[in-house]
């Protein structure tokens, strides 16, 4: 059952009867299945900051390639115009220098929405103890691969439609872990869409 492990953990911790409790689960707005571009490899990141972009961002340099690039959206503006958090400027700032990234910042969800039938992977390393996840629901449903932690709820909302790394508090372990795994979901795919081409070329004889 979807969340029922963490549906057990709540039961652990707040010896309420199970009778009273019912988990509600997540939906989303259904989105439309585009064919991905067979070219370059899109990433693409849709979550707050402190959630794994440092991550991200660390194991994006690890693996040093030319042939993808990632997209990030992602921003403090939903919090106010007064709130201020350092530490995710200079993620933004970083970014912003990143050779083959493309720093979105803020938007509205039906442009991210659409991003995500323009991407291949969603790329999260999450630090964030999920309850559940929208980011990847949402690039789930537009088609994306997801590669992402086996942390929080994420195996829950994710099941067998994710490529899980191995959770650790160590982020320079986790961001080597993770560029390993990304590296090897992003050489599939373009196995994968190498054999398209070929197949494609041999259809049009």
């Amino acid at each position: 059952m979807l969340f029922r492990s963490q549906f057990n953990e709540y039961q652990k911790r707040f010896p309420i009867s199970q009778a009273n409790n019912h988990v509600i689960r997540n939906a989303i707005e259904p989105i439309e299945f585009k064919p991905k571009s067979k070219d370059k490899i899109k990433l693409i990141y849709t979550s707050m900051p402190n959630r794994g972009l440092e991550v991200l961002l660390d194991a994006f340099e690890i693996m040093n390639r030319n042939d993808v690039e990632l997209t990030i959206y992602s921003s403090t503006v939903i919090y106010g115009k007064n709130y201020r958090d350092d530490k995710a400027q200079l993620l933004f700032n970083r970014a912003k220098t990143m050779r083959n990234v493309n720093y979105k910042g803020y938007a509205m969800n039906n442009v991210i929405r659409k991003a995500l039938q323009e991407h291949h992977i969603l790329a999260y390393p999450s630090i964030f103890e999920e309850t559940s996840c929208l980011a990847a629901i949402e690039a789930g449903a537009a088609g994306c691969k997801i590669v992402t932690t086996n942390y929080g709820a994420l195996p829950e909302t994710c099941s067998d439609w994710a490529t899980y790394v191995n959770y650790t508090d160590d982020k320079k372990e986790l961001a080597g872990n993770y560029a390993k795994v990304l590296n090897q979901t992003i050489d599939n795919y373009c196995n994968e869409c190498y054999n398209l081409k070929k197949q494609d070329r041999k259809s049009t004889r």
